[in-house]
């Protein structure tokens, strides 16, 4: 079963959203492994997640809440006028938690080497991939056929992800770990995304402060070093993504960064480093931060009276609807946002809580590359899900919860195993 999960937790991870709309609604590839392990692993799956959840009290009480609130909202949106399906989708930013009690009770198979042969493998597939996308997929204009919305091909959404467990399980991955974790900071550097970098370094870095350790330091240092030299070197030839802009170049780069905050400081940097035909490509760059917080600043406006601040609009509605200034546009790219204009303070509050109770069962653990990753990936994905589409959307929010079930399953086995032999 847990060569099924990393199936699912890898396909998501290497190929992003043209995976997610793999098969028919409803069975698509979250759905359909749920599907799957009840009908071939009733006797067994069953009473083993029934009873994860008794055991699990904290977790099961605030995602309990958050089911049933998030139902509340499901009939808020539908009382509303809005359509039922669309708000099933939504209520699914609730449900995927569920994702967590598989992913625990499949962690009970496996061991540190398995999960640091799935990072690289899966490390070096996405890396592999989003370079490709940045350098020739990226400029195909090729639609899945039964979702013509959907481009076929797309960048790797979480190759922080997949960073933090490569470097939390270095020992077990020898060299070709590292060579994974440079090809995945070469695809994200290729893939613009501050966030994404953000993520890189804020999780990255988290796992080496909980795990300094001579040879963690060794993998993640000639990885970093690998990546400088490429840069340095040939990242000027390198292109990046179609449609964002910019190269390898090290003073794009640096430029990208700059224009987080000042823009003018950033256009000047190109200017004077001779790069005037993308000078005017960052202000485009800044202008994804503008348009996020007038989104956000919408949003909030949005909720006009106490009992929308409380309940929220309930799923179903466009941002459109309720006032926002796009189209087609269902989620702010913040997930706290999300949770406030969908289900409200007390929504909010429900998923808060039950995000604490996770990184309290982390901290709990001894010890451990499972505790660094769980952690470091923790971090790395609400990251994400402040600047971005995250926790609302099944390519990132399926491999999250699974993956940490996996994990933490996996330490909590290991740990009973040493304290039986002692």
């Amino acid at each position: 079963m847990y060569l099924l999960s990393f199936f699912l937790i890898g396909g998501y991870l290497v190929f992003g959203r043209p995976f997610a709309y793999l098969g028919f609604s409803p069975l698509f590839p979250a759905e359909a492994f749920l599907l799957l392990s009840i009908i071939l692993l009733a006797r067994r799956w069953i009473p083993a997640i029934l009873n994860q959840i008794a055991v699990l009290r904290p977790i099961t009480l605030w995602l309990g809440l958050g089911l049933v609130w998030g139902g509340v909202a499901v009939l808020r949106g539908v009382s509303a006028g809005y359509d039922l399906e669309i708000a099933l989708k939504e209520f699914a930013a609730n449900y995927y938690v569920l994702f967590f009690f598989f992913g625990e009770i499949i962690g009970h198979q496996i061991d540190r080497k398995k999960l640091a042969k799935f990072y690289v493998v899966a490390g070096l597939l996405a890396g592999l991939n989003g370079i490709l996308y940045a350098s020739y997929t990226s400029r195909l204009d090729i639609y899945l056929p039964w979702a013509p919305d959907v481009s076929a091909f797309d960048t790797p959404a979480m190759v922080s992800y997949l960073i933090v467990g490569l470097v939390a399980f270095s020992a077990h991955s020898g060299i070709v770990g590292a060579v994974a974790i440079a090809v995945d900071i070469i695809a994200a550097l290729a893939n613009p995304g501050r966030a994404l970098w953000l993520s890189i370094l804020l999780g990255g870095g988290l796992v080496v402060a909980l795990q300094s350790n001579t040879r963690t330091l060794l993998r993640v240092g000639s990885g970093t070093i690998a990546v400088g030299i490429i840069v340095i070197t040939v990242g000027g030839l390198i292109p990046a993504s179609e449609g964002r802009g910019g190269s390898l170049d090290p003073s794009w780069i640096a430029a990208q960064v700059v224009a987080s905050f000042d823009a003018d400081s950033a256009h000047e940097m190109l200017v004077d480093g001779g790069q005037g035909s993308q000078a005017l490509d960052i202000y485009a760059r800044h202008g994804t931060i503008d348009w996020r917080f007038d989104l956000w600043t919408e949003v909030l406006d949005s909720l006009e009276t106490p009992e929308l601040w409380l309940f929220g609009h309930g799923y179903g509605p466009e941002l459109s609807d309720i006032g926002a200034d796009v189209e087609g546009l269902r989620t702010p790219h913040n997930f706290l946002i999300y949770l406030l204009c969908y289900t409200g303070l007390v929504g909010a509050a429900l998923y808060l809580g039950l995000s604490a109770c996770f990184i309290l069962m982390f901290l709990r653990l001894p010890s451990s590359p499972y505790r660094s990753c769980l952690l470091g990936q923790f971090l790395v994905v609400w990251s994400l899900a402040l600047f971005g589409n995250a926790l609302e959307t099944p390519f990132i929010a399926v491999p999250f919860y699974c993956g940490m079930g996996l994990l933490y399953g996996a330490a909590r086995m290991e740990w009973t195993r040493r304290v039986k032999a002692q």
